[in-house]
């Protein structure tokens, strides 16, 4: 036995709107009306009366416009705040006599041992049958929709009356079109709106800041075609919204745990609404749905990162400012497959024999300054070129059928605050462990270069020996296509022993101006007592090529040696006469420790680079034609008494060469300003600094600041 309990009652809906000028403020105007309206729902409506307003609020409810939706059907909408209160007012008279205008609401079915006297009475009761008290309420909806058709029959009644009427008198051989407000023409569209309608209102129906309303109204009111159509009404104010359809079946472009790649089609309708997607995987181990990502905006395409291998199925739902959309069918199985494996990217394709002599120099390199040599073109400086692709190349000491390429590549994105997603590996070769990546793929041109720029720039000595420590003794970022090039001119610049030279008694040794009748332009040459040069050969026809070129020097820290024959002359970053490359025909001037690191040389590479010594500095010899020396100027050491090169006055002892607005002047290109023709070498036992021409350094600037000055001891040694 039960208890039933009828809710009766009406629901109405009343949305004020006023259109906005210009130079009104929505967010003002918004807190103005909530406030207003905060009056009148604070009130009930036997209190309507009682409503008090200001002028400001008298004002402000002149200009607002009223909709009304609900239960009951009105002779006269109120289309203004006025009209608002006095339906409000005459409510419970548009309720009926006996509240017969009423709808049924809510329904209570209560157990009636439940209740205490029942209980008492310890009457027998049998439980009804759930079917059975299903089909009673199917039957209860049922008769109450008969009851509100009924009701509307009843209002309609003297129309009917007059239709039927009106038929019987009609000819029966007269056709009359009749023009209804749907055919075959938009019946269809009708349909898919309103299930989209029913679809995105069951969906989202569990959301408290939306409500779904269905009304008819006037076409000529909505000024639109005849048909179904959605209004968004966001703050009272009204805007175009179109329910997009279900987005389309996802597929996979990548399907590697590292970057699971995905893909889908727009909505067919209402696409321009959607803001932002869901995706959602389901492993077939586990069988579990799971949210794996929301993007950031509307783009049809997203990575997830870091699946775990197995099979995967996926599905995507919409999001938009009303709420989320219905969900995509769900996609095929996808086999998600491990591709940081070590085995993976293994390239069976050998490295060409001149980069492998390349890496193992650079091996060397990285073992006497406990760093990676760090290669950039000068692309990524340059303004006008355009980047389309940006790849990161790194040699790894260490076995490549062991090496841990997951575990590399977590510890190197770290390293350099790089997201994993922003890089998609090539290829992994033999020959230690040389890793090839794509590097920032999505990215524009612009942004490529901008976000190579600021990895270089943030390549402090702290995360260089970090990258050390991770064996990697090689780093090149930028178009692999350049690092190519830079290869091939590093092949092309040979030693030529033929011009080897030892400048010292008994050997090449001249005092004062050399005047050997060779061209070495307008500038005097002093031969570097002293030095070793190690000749490169530049081109077949050297004289011909650089008839009236000066030789000047240029001096370099050691780490900087190789990086230098590599990708040419960096301009400098102080600029004491002003932009360009700082260059001297002083040897003895460039080989002060603020410009010519001097450093001590380890026994493990003594015999493979030098036969014997203690010290090695180093110091670039170039040519360059005498219309880009822009300046020749003094010294900038605070040199102003001591002699720096008895042969060269200290007041015209620095010049400033025009690197015509390039980031690395490459001296393998023909057209460069500044062309190194060899590399000068000074091996001594004991420090250079105890050396007679170096006495300058004690009278001039000199520091323990190794950033300044790289003396390879302490000052107070020597």
């Amino acid at each position: 036995m039960l208890l039933l309990i009828f809710f009766y009652g009406i629901e109405i809906f009343l949305i004020f709107n006023r259109k906005l000028s210009d130079n009104e403020n929505r967010i003002e105007f918004h807190n103005s009306v909530q406030e207003l309206l905060k009056k009148l729902k604070a009130l009930s409506i036997s209190g309507i009366n009682q409503l008090k307003l200001i002028n400001e609020e008298k004002q402000l409810a002149e200009t607002l416009t009223c909709q009304y939706y609900g239960d009951i059907q009105l002779e006269f909408k109120p289309t203004s705040f006025t009209d608002a209160i006095e339906l409000l007012k005459n409510l419970p008279n548009l309720l009926g006599k006996n509240n017969k205008n009423t709808k049924l609401k809510k329904v209570l079915l209560y157990p009636l041992y439940l209740l205490d006297d029942f209980i008492s009475a310890k009457k027998r009761f049998h439980v009804i049958n759930d079917h059975i008290l299903n089909k009673s309420v199917e039957h209860m909806t049922s008769l109450h929709k008969v009851v509100i058709s009924l009701n509307d029959i009843k209002i309609n009644l003297s129309h009917l009356k007059i239709f039927y009427q009106t038929e019987q008198k009609r000819p029966s051989d007269t056709h009359i079109k009749i023009n209804h407000w749907f055919d075959h023409k938009n019946v269809t569209l009708i349909r898919k709106q309103i299930a989209l309608f029913i679809n995105f209102s069951e969906i989202n129906v569990n959301k408290n800041n939306i409500v779904f309303v269905v009304d008819e109204e006037d076409i000529n009111k909505l000024q639109g075609e005849r048909g179904v159509t959605t209004i968004l009404y966001q703050n009272g104010v009204p805007m175009n919204f179109e329910i997009p359809s279900k987005p389309g079946c996802l597929y996979t472009t990548d399907n590697s745990c590292h970057n699971t790649m995905l893909s889908w089609r727009k909505p067919v309708q209402g696409s321009e609404n959607i803001q932002q997607y869901m995706i959602y995987g389901q492993n077939r181990r586990n069988c579990q749905w799971k949210l794996l990502l929301t993007t950031v905006n509307d783009i049809p395409s997203a990575t997830i990162s870091n699946l775990e291998q197995g099979r995967y199925r996926f599905k995507i739902q919409g999001i938009t400012v009303a709420g989320y959309t219905e969900g995509s069918d769900v996609c095929d199985t996808i086999d998600i497959v491990d591709r940081l494996c070590t085995e993976y990217f293994l390239s069976n394709e050998p490295l060409p024999s001149a980069e492998k002599n390349y890496y193992e120099q650079c091996k060397e390199y990285c073992k006497l300054k406990k760093q990676p040599l760090i290669s950039i073109p000068d692309e990524i400086f340059d303004s006008t070129t355009e980047l389309q692709s940006s790849s990161i190349k790194l040699g790894i000491d260490e076995d490549c059928q062991t090496f841990d390429l997951r575990d590399f590549l977590k510890k190197f994105c770290d390293i350099l605050n790089i997201e994993v997603n922003d890089i998609s590996i090539k290829k992994r070769q033999a020959g230690s462990a040389i890793l090839e990546v794509t590097i920032y793929g999505k990215f524009k041109s612009t942004d490529k270069k901008l976000s190579v720029k600021m990895i270089y720039d943030m390549l402090t000595d702290k995360k260089l020996e970090l990258l050390n420590q991770m064996k990697i003794f090689f780093l090149y970022m930028g178009p692999i296509e350049s690092l190519r090039e830079i290869l091939k001119c590093r092949e092309d610049i040979k030693l030529y022993p033929k011009y080897n030279r030892i400048y010292a008694s008994g050997n090449f040794y001249w005092t004062g101006a050399l005047n050997d009748g060779l061209d070495r332009g307008n500038q005097l040459y002093y031969y570097p007592i002293g030095w070793q040069r190690r000749s490169f050969y530049v081109t077949d026809n050297f004289c011909e090529r650089f008839k009236g070129w000066c030789i000047c020097c240029h001096g370099t820290k050691f780490k900087h040696g190789l990086s230098i024959l590599l990708s040419g002359l960096k301009p400098a970053e102080t600029k004491a006469h002003g932009d360009g490359i700082y260059a001297t025909p002083s040897t003895n001037y460039a080989c002060h420790p603020r410009y010519s690191e001097v450093k001590r040389i380890e026994s493990s590479s003594r015999k493979l680079f030098f036969k014997s010594g203690n010290y090695v500095q180093f110091v670039v010899e170039c040519r360059v034609h005498p219309k880009y020396i822009r300046k020749i100027g003094k010294e900038t050491l605070g040199a102003e008494k001591p002699i720096i090169d008895s042969n060269i006055p200290n007041d015209s002892i620095e010049w400033v060469i025009d690197y015509q607005n390039k980031s690395i002047v490459d001296f393998n290109d023909s057209s460069a300003s500044i062309v190194c023709s060899g590399l000068m070498i000074r091996v001594t036992d004991d420090h250079p600094g105890l050396l007679p021409q170096s006495q300058s350094w004690y009278e001039s600037h000199i520091c323990n600041y190794p950033k300044c000055c790289a003396l390879g001891i302490d000052l107070e040694h020597l």
